[in-house]
């Protein structure tokens, strides 16, 4: 049984008050293992269920752990070896290799796309963060975000030009 986004929170809330204002996952997964556990529910108990979920998040780390280095005319750079396919279906997994994209206009543009997207979305929520914790300095953060949405507009219509 799938919890609402607003019982989740009040679920860890509820944890949190009782911890010390502190959500450790370790003890959130001891707490959950009784059935009777508001959470048990949001887990796979199933240890053969859970321990494929584990090994395909610990490959997914490995994957993006890889770096190769790339010479440019401009720069000698180290940069994650494989990228999401841009291929494949947003709710299909699959990498290729950076190297694999060079001179695939379409597939470059989709993948960068794809990774300024990531960034804007990491820059939006730093900015949420910023304001919620009430930092009134936060023109830095909507620089770089209005920066990176600018690149990524900048590929999307070359995408369309190619």
């Amino acid at each position: 049984m799938a919890l609402s986004s607003k019982e989740l929170a009040a679920a860890l809330q509820r944890h949190a008050d009782s911890h010390g204002g502190i959500i450790n996952p370790d003890v959130v997964v001891r707490e959950a293992t009784n059935p009777a556990h508001e959470l048990h529910g949001e887990y796979i108990w199933d240890d053969a269920k859970a321990a494929h979920i584990q090994r395909v998040e610990h490959t997914r780390s490995l994957i993006r752990s890889v770096k190769i280095e790339v010479k440019t005319t401009t720069h000698d750079l180290c940069v994650v070896a494989y990228v999401r396919d841009p291929s494949l279906p947003s709710r299909e997994a699959g990498y290729v290799s950076l190297p694999s994209l060079v001179g695939q206009a379409e597939r470059t543009a989709t993948a960068l796309t794809y990774e300024f997207g990531r960034a804007a979305a990491a820059l939006r929520r730093a900015r949420d963060i910023a304001l919620a914790l009430g930092e009134a300095e936060q023109a830095d953060i909507e620089a770089a975000l209005v920066a990176v949405e600018t690149a990524a507009g900048i590929v999307t219509k070359l995408r369309m030009s190619a």
